[in-house]
C-alpha cells in the first residue's frame, strides 16, 4: 500500500510559480528564489492554488519541512521578511558603508565590519537601530543571528544587540 500525502497552498496573485527539472521557482514583486524538490514530490498549479503530492513518504518530518519552506518562499517574494536589532549600550552604534558593509561599534577597541549578502538589505534608521529585510527567511535570520552573536546581551546590564521586542531577564547584581 502506497502512502500519499497531499497539500494545498494558496498563491497570492502577485506571485508566479514555475517548475523546471525538479526545481521550483518563485517570482514576485520582491525578487526571485528557488527550491529543490524531492524525487517523490509532484507539483501542479490550478487557479491560484499550488497542489503538492508526495508518494511513498517515509520521512514525514522532511516533507512537512519542505511544505513550510515552500510557504515561506511564497510569502517572501510576495511580502518579504523584516526584523530589527537594537544596539543597547552607551556608544553602541551601527551604520552602512559603501552599500554592502555593516559597520558596528559595540564597545570593543575597534569597529566590526560585516559584508552584507546580496539577497539581504539593511537600513539603519537611527544610529542604534538596524532593520533587516530579505526574501528568503532562513538566510535572513541566519545572517541576523550571525550579527547578533557579535555582541550578545550582557546578563547584568542588558548591553548588546537585542531583537526589538525581546525580553531580557537580567540577573541581580551584588548587594552590599
Amino acid at each position: 500500500m502506497k502512502k500519499i500525502l497531499k497539500f494545498t497552498i494558496v498563491i497570492p496573485s502577485t506571485v508566479k510559480i514555475f517548475l523546471q527539472d525538479k526545481i521550483i521557482y518563485f517570482k514576485g514583486s520582491y525578487g526571485l528564489t528557488s527550491l529543490n524538490l524531492l524525487d517523490n514530490m509532484f507539483i501542479y498549479k490550478k487557479n491560484q492554488l499550488l497542489h503538492i503530492i508526495c508518494l511513498n513518504t517515509k520521512n514525514k518530518d522532511l516533507i512537512h519541512l519542505l511544505i513550510k519552506l515552500i510557504s515561506n518562499k511564497i510569502d517572501g517574494v510576495a511580502k518579504g521578511f523584516f526584523s530589527q536589532l537594537e544596539c543597547n549600550g552607551l556608544g553602541y552604534k551601527a551604520k552602512i558603508e559603501n552599500k554592502n558593509t555593516l559597520v558596528l561599534k559595540l564597545g570593543f577597541s575597534h569597529k566590526l565590519k560585516i559584508e552584507i549578502p546580496n539577497n539581504i538589505k539593511i537600513f539603519c534608521s537611527k544610529s542604534n537601530k538596524i532593520i533587516f529585510f530579505g526574501v528568503e527567511k532562513d538566510k535572513l535570520f541566519e545572517f541576523i543571528i550571525k550579527v547578533k552573536n557579535l555582541k550578545k546581551p550582557d546578563s547584568y546590564k542588558g548591553k548588546g544587540l537585542i531583537f526589538k521586542n525581546e525580553n531580557l531577564k537580567l540577573k541581580e547584581g551584588k548587594k552590599l
